[in-house]
């Protein structure tokens, strides 16, 4: 049973200044909510109740704040027949423990701010990882689909996702044989078949986070996590999710994000 997720938010935001000069990125609303509670909401429906932010200085408080009972503002949104605005925020508080963990500055990347939960993780355990930059739209949540894929299989799962020529330019594409197992990361090819790459959803076993050392690192001195999870002698399932992907790092595609939920809101 997987019962864990860990949610890496320790980027700095650059992308988005000003603005983020005194609000964290993952604050910025998709309509009026923060992408981080879009996050924290396909874990908790996904079945996940405790959950491990890798957080910087300066998000810290901000985020647990937001994650905190207000009783206050319960009872004045009740006085004014208004709690109804809050009650989905207070069930998934009430229902789900948090932990803030920061990350190891000497280790950069995916794989170094998942490694920095590893003391809440237990030994051979199957845990989610969602990260905060990548926002899906589907019917089903996305993490629950690659922890059935999991229980099923007993193994690592990555999620992918069709995306377009600009986002595999600076990524790579996933390759997999016929049976979903997961064989390379290849740079993107236009004659190549494979049109997919990760989206931010992933199972990981918390023993393949004492190979970081063995990590091979990009240009930027940065382990990747799925790099890491292929250290693992164990097969690694791939989940084609059904959903539109936004890559809400970018300018652009929080844009588009918004866009998009207004539509499904009926706002557009």
């Amino acid at each position: 049973m997987i019962k864990k997720c860990v949610i890496p938010i320790a980027g700095k935001g650059t992308r988005f200044l000003p603005i983020t000069k005194v609000i964290s990125k993952e604050m910025l609303p998709i309509l009026n909510v923060p992408t981080i509670y879009l996050q924290v909401k396909e874990a908790y429906l996904s079945g996940i109740r405790e959950i491990i932010f890798v957080v910087n200085k300066n998000n810290y408080e901000l985020i647990k704040k937001f994650f905190t009972l207000d009783y206050e503002l319960n009872e004045f949104l009740e006085n004014d027949n208004k709690l109804d605005f809050i009650l989905e925020l207070n069930e998934i508080i009430t229902n789900t423990k948090f932990h803030y963990v920061f990350q190891d500055e000497n280790l950069r990347g995916s794989a170094g701010a998942v490694y920095a939960a590893k003391d809440y993780l237990d030994e051979n355990e199957f845990f989610g990882v969602i990260f905060g930059d990548d926002l899906i739209i589907s019917n089903k949540p996305p993490l629950k689909e690659l922890m059935e894929i999991s229980l099923k299989y007993n193994s690592q799962v990555v999620g992918i996702n069709e995306v377009g020529e600009d986002k595999l330019l600076v990524t790579s594409m996933c390759k997999y044989d016929s049976e979903n197992n997961l064989e390379d990361f290849i740079p993107y090819n236009k004659d190549f078949s494979y049109k997919e790459t990760l989206c931010g959803r992933l199972i990981v076993n918390k023993n393949v986070l004492e190979n970081i050392d063995n990590i091979k690192k990009d240009h930027k001195r940065e382990g990747a996590l799925h790099r890491l999870m292929m250290t693992s002698c164990d097969k690694i399932k791939v989940c084609k999710i059904n959903g539109s992907y936004f890559d809400i790092g970018s300018v652009k595609g929080y844009l588009n994000a918004n866009i998009e939920f207004g539509k499904k809101e009926g706002l557009l």
